[in-house]
């Protein structure tokens, strides 16, 4: 499945490293960001 996306994702954007990097940071920030709204919503419940 995730060959499918790369695969989709190189078509439309080409192999531009900057656009990666920006989605490597930007999954690294919301993936920490949904982690602590989990644990804030876990804790107030």
């Amino acid at each position: 499945m995730s060959g499918v996306i790369a695969g989709a994702g190189e078509s439309v954007f080409g192999k531009k490293k900057g656009i990666d990097e920006l989605f490597a940071k930007l999954t690294a920030v919301l993936a920490g960001v949904f982690l602590l709204s989990s644990l804030g919503l876990a804790i107030l419940k």
